[in-house]
């Protein structure tokens, strides 16, 4: 985190000391409206089965503020999209459940569950609103095209985040500490479940490159390709079991791998955004 803090300190002087020097332009300033989509997805590493990128998107509004000819600094708001996938063969699940967290229909003592997920499916996507802050270079090709660059920092407010988990069957067994009595429950074929992820907020980098078209005499159209790279982890509920039960309800709570502490899956690590794609802006100045 620190050093996230003081590349921000670095690039806001840059760009305060541009503004400082720059030169007086008729219009330095450009609106636009952008959409763009490609590789969206949450990076990690699961100690059992297979992580799988998804595809994405976004939109929202921009401004560029030019401080001369060529340099701009670039600001706005967009709403990005992230998926990713998660499955394995085989998912078991077994932990320590005392007296006083006993599931009400069970008889008194001590609990041991065990769970075995087959052929087990998850879907994790988040929503955030992103902000940036980027420097801009134009470079003249030709008359009237012009080649664009820019790089900077960019912060990611998750909006929402959740995940869907599929399995063919779900198996859920007690077995009695004392006793040593098993009950088992009946088989949960096709089981699925919808659930909630708890996610920090992103902080990123993010460079963008490609090419700017006039269309008219105030309007113009750059496409290229940017890319994000999310520096801190943002799993905020790591740790966690992939089913647990709470006694004050007496509901069965079902969560992502991404949370996991299980037997058999964890994440080794952490969990970092990225994003690679294709952006298209629709501009006025």
């Amino acid at each position: 985190m620190k050093t996230i803090l003081v590349s921000i300190c670095f690039f806001l002087t840059f760009t305060l000391t541009a503004i400082a020097d720059s030169t007086s332009l008729k219009k330095p300033h450009e609106f636009f409206i952008q959409g763009g989509s490609g590789l969206s997805t949450a990076l990690y590493t699961p100690t059992y089965g297979e992580r799988g990128s998804g595809f994405g998107g976004l939109f929202g509004l921009g401004y560029t503020y030019y401080v001369s000819s060529r340099w701009g600094i670039n600001t706005g708001v967009n709403v990005s999209y992230y998926n990713s996938t998660y499955k394995a063969d085989i998912v078991h699940e077994k932990y320590l459940v005392p007296d006083v967290q006993r599931p009400a229909d069970l008889p008194p003592g001590n609990w041991e569950i065990n769970a075995d997920y087959k052929h087990y499916n998850e879907i994790q996507s988040a929503r955030l609103l992103n902000i940036p802050l980027m420097v801009q270079f134009l470079q003249p090709i030709g008359k009237e095209n012009y080649l664009y660059a820019s790089a900077g920092f960019k912060i990611g407010i998750p909006l929402d985040s959740r995940f869907t988990s599929e399995t063919d069957s779900l198996f859920t067994s007690y077995r009695n500490i004392e006793s040593g009595d098993i009950i088992n429950l009946p088989t949960q074929a096709n089981f699925t479940y919808n659930g909630n992820l708890n996610i920090y907020v992103s902080y990123m980098i993010t460079a963008e490159v490609g090419i700017r078209w006039p269309l008219a005499k105030r309007w113009g159209l750059y496409a290229g390709a940017y890319f994000d790279y999310g520096l801190n982890d943002i799993n905020n509920d790591a740790g966690d079991r992939m089913i647990t039960y709470n006694p004050a309800t007496g509901e069965t709570i079902y969560k992502s791998a991404l949370q996991s502490s299980s037997n058999n899956v964890t994440v080794d690590g952490s969990v970092h955004l990225m994003a690679i794609g294709l952006r298209v802006k629709m501009a006025f100045r």
